[in-house]
């Protein structure tokens, strides 16, 4: 299972590499099922699915997840803060698998 997966925006090529050597790894480790933990956005579900990866099926699918915020400073930009794109949250530490 791999539950962290990250690229700067544009670098497709370094997401294929990295997804390339995990699958070469579980391979040789005779691994039957290689999974990937993502936060729903739409570029790395894109990416998945050209590298092979399937949506589980909705009695294994994992539950949805939610994520507030709250703002301390007043310097702190609300707007920044509601955009969804501002955000990369990851399942790094995670007890799911």
């Amino acid at each position: 299972m791999i539950v962290d997966l990250v690229a700067a925006p544009g670098r497709e090529k370094v997401l294929f590499s990295l997804l390339g050597h995990a699958e070469r790894l579980l391979r040789e480790q005779q691994m039957d099922v290689m999974a990937c933990l993502v936060n729903g956005d739409h570029r790395y579900t894109r990416l998945l699915r050209k590298q092979g990866f399937l949506p589980p099926p909705g009695k294994i699918g994992f539950k949805e997840w939610y994520f507030g915020y709250r703002i301390n400073r007043p310097t702190v930009s609300e707007e920044v803060c509601a955009d969804r794109s501002s955000w990369f949250l990851t399942f790094g530490d995670t007890d799911v698998v």
